[in-house]
């Protein structure tokens, strides 16, 4: 499965795009995925798959804390910065209500 299977047409070529931009500094760091629902599940898998370091899986929501998606323990974004302090965090949020304007700030400001 690639990336391409995950997501709808309309965004496929923008996510490859940006997953291509980050594949050298996501191929050296270890990766948070942010974003605990079906996106998340996914894109972790795929990424476990191709053999990148994904460390963690993180949520807003504390119902997620403490269960598991592909063998890693979810945690808040609070303790996942403070456990990987050199990780790359993926976004993986797809809601009609998610702002990632707001998003971006939140774990700017960890």
């Amino acid at each position: 499965m690639d990336i391409s299977e995950l997501l709808s047409e309309h965004t496929r070529d923008n996510a490859l795009k940006n997953l291509s931009s980050l594949s050298g500094e996501i191929s050296t760091r270890p990766i948070v995925i942010f974003g605990c629902g079906y996106l998340g599940n996914k894109v972790g898998k795929l990424l476990l798959t191709k053999g990148y370091n994904v460390v963690s899986f993180s949520d807003n929501s504390e119902k997620k804390w403490g269960t598991d998606i592909n063998g890693l323990t979810i945690t808040s974004p609070v303790e996942a910065a403070k456990r990987h302090t050199d990780a790359v965090f993926i976004v993986t949020i797809w809601s009609p209500g998610h702002s990632f304007v707001k998003t971006k700030k939140q774990l700017a400001d960890m």
